[in-house]
């Protein structure tokens, strides 16, 4: 029973920090794991910890789950966002879409031979 006690003291003190760093004045940077209307969760590469915060829509349209960013927080509420870069899986941005001009030398002799 003792242990239990010891535990649960041990995790709400974690969440408190946790809560009390996420008010002062701080940058984050890790991985997004959900983008939202007004919310963006954010994985922290240092602790592995995961925060959720608001954001103003116009800030995160840019945003997409699976980028790396960096973020300052001021009371618990995104003050700047700076991407860093972006998965490999992710879906290309429609600037970065691109057309085959010309085909590759093995296709155009299947052409010719059909």
């Amino acid at each position: 029973m003792r242990r239990y006690v010891t535990l649960a003291i041990t995790v709400y003190a974690l969440l408190f920090i946790s809560i009390v760093e996420a008010s002062a004045n701080q940058t984050i940077i890790g991985e997004v794991t959900l983008v939202g209307d007004r919310v963006v969760k954010i994985k922290e590469d240092r602790t592995q910890m995961e925060y959720e915060l608001q954001a103003s829509p116009d800030k995160l349209a840019s945003v997409m789950t699976g980028y790396r960013v960096e973020v300052n927080i001021t009371d618990g509420k995104v003050s700047s966002l700076k991407i860093l870069g972006m998965p490999m899986k992710a879906e290309p941005e429609p600037f970065q879409k691109w057309t085959v001009i010309k085909q590759p030398k093995e296709a155009q002799e299947k052409r010719n031979s059909q």
